[in-house]
């Protein structure tokens, strides 16, 4: 039997839930169950379309707007191809491989289509694009999408506005050649997940956020005190920037990242300054398959995560009223950091600040500023050129781990629901084994044994809620 590369997704899904890729025909049953397992979860209809999966395409949707008075038109293209588990992280317009030619059959496709069913409002007809130019329909999406304000930035136009008026019975504003395009414009999704941990939803509450004083576009509905839970999606803010063209849209973005404040819960800035700064991305050339080919990061970003780290040591000794410091000797201070121990660098000099709010500081000659805030619970939250992290003090009398436990357990990593519970006590599990599958933030994430081992003790069962930093699977040695 013959066999090709195929989706299996939800029919009443959307963002990228219930979808899966089958390549081939050995997993077909699990992704089956999976994809219909998450669907029934997220919108209480498990029944699923097989279609066929164009390998690495474009992902390029088309705004259409349609009124009481048999008026459809389209307001161009946004390319929303930058994703991680099928959920866009970037989107933008116009899409930088869609040829003037490519735009006219896709919006005269979309209008058609909308004109077909007899659409009215705002809708967002998707389609994968080829590298060949042959595009393939998806869905239509019959609101507004996430991603309109790049639209709004490109047209001119307010998009809420005109869903409005054409809900009260109003005309659309414009005809279609009248609807012209200016410069680029980018959109980053700021979504409350740590991108280190394959792009784990994360919680806490909003310590620090600056986004009003950023010198971008900035919808979100977060404040300082919010707090972000586990029950819903985990993007929490959109960052928009539009530009004469495509690179000054990019750069601006840039230098709002390095401007954020967002405090309080891990968060994806730096991963998203880690896109923006990828010479694939940067050239245009982006595909659907663009985070999963690329390993994201960079030297600046490590020198900031390490100068991140020295502030932290500097700020908690002045916390303890250890001010001085000698050459023979370091600070009996340490952090938690990856699990490494860390010493004071002596050229590095806190000039102004206290340990809460704006820190200027100097090292290697440079001076910068850091912004600090203290978390209830005790540590310190640090923002540097668009980085974030949490750092707590650890006594160098504190007790160290026994290195023989490490691994030892499978912890939640936030509240959820237990949905599928794939091993049992005494079974033998090897690395990388899923274990188990949590719902949280409306995303089902496989949990997957640290090591090799066997199951000692389940603190769980299918169907269970659990709580952030439970232990769900223990496990020991094989011989123990």
């Amino acid at each position: 039997m013959h066999w090709c590369a195929a989706d299996d997704q939800a029919s009443a899904g959307g963002g990228g839930r219930g979808l899966r890729l089958v390549e081939d025909l050995n997993g077909l049953e699990d992704k089956l169950a999976a994809a219909a397992s998450e669907a029934e979860n997220a919108f209480g209809n498990g029944e699923l379309i097989l279609e066929k999966a164009v390998i690495n395409p474009r992902h390029v949707e088309i705004q259409v707007f349609a009124d009481n008075h048999g008026h459809v038109v389209y307001l161009g293209e946004r390319d929303c191809s930058v994703q991680r588990r099928h959920q866009k992280v970037v989107e933008e317009a116009p899409g930088p491989s869609v040829t003037p030619e490519i735009r006219a059959a896709m919006g005269q496709a979309a209008v058609d289509a909308a004109r077909a069913i007899g659409y009215r409002g705002a809708g967002t007809v998707e389609f994968l694009l080829a590298e060949d130019g042959s595009f393939y329909f998806m869905e239509m999406n019959t609101r507004l999408q996430v991603e309109h304000p790049v639209t709004e930035e490109i047209t001119g136009q307010d998009l809420v506005a005109w869903q409005l008026d054409v809900a009260a019975g109003k005309p659309l504003p414009l005809e279609q050649g009248e609807i012209s395009f200016s410069g680029h414009a980018m959109e980053l999704r700021l979504y409350a997940e740590d991108a280190d941990a394959g792009f784990l939803p994360q919680t806490g509450t909003v310590l620090a956020w600056n986004g009003n004083e950023l010198s971008l576009r900035v919808d979100s509905a977060i404040e300082q005190g919010s707090e972000i839970s586990s029950y819903y999606d985990p993007m929490i803010a959109k960052l928009i920037a539009h530009g004469s063209d495509r690179d000054e849209a990019r750069r601006k973005l840039l230098r709002g990242l390095d401007e954020l404040v967002l405090q309080g819960l891990v968060h994806n800035g730096a991963f998203l300054k880690s896109v923006l700064q990828d010479e694939v991305f940067a050239a245009g050339n982006a595909t659907t398959a663009f985070l999963n080919d690329r390993e994201l990061g960079s030297v600046a970003a490590d020198a900031t995560r390490e100068l991140l780290r020295d502030l932290a040591v500097h700020l908690f000794a002045r916390s303890k009223g250890q001010n001085r410091w000698t050459t023979a000797t370091p600070l009996p201070v340490k952090i938690k950091l990856d699990g490494e121990e860390t010493v004071a660098r002596e050229d590095l000099t806190i000039l102004s600040g206290g340990d809460s709010g704006a820190i200027i500081f100097e090292a290697d000659g440079v001076r910068r500023t850091a912004f600090v805030s203290e978390a209830p619970e005790g540590g310190l939250w640090i923002s540097l050129e668009g980085q974030t992290q949490f750092f707590e003090e650890q006594s160098f009398s504190t007790k160290k781990d026994d290195s023989s436990a490490a691994g030892s357990s499978i912890i939640a990593p936030m509240p959820g629901a237990v949905v599928a519970l794939k091993t049992e006590q005494g079974a033998q599990v090897s690395k990388g084994d899923v274990l188990l599958v949590l719902e949280a933030m409306k995303m089902q994430h496989e949990l997957t044994a640290p090591r090799d081992g066997v199951v000692a003790e389940l603190g769980t069962q299918e169907g269970a809620q659990v709580n952030s930093r439970d232990v769900l699977v223990r496990l020991e040695d094989e011989t123990a």
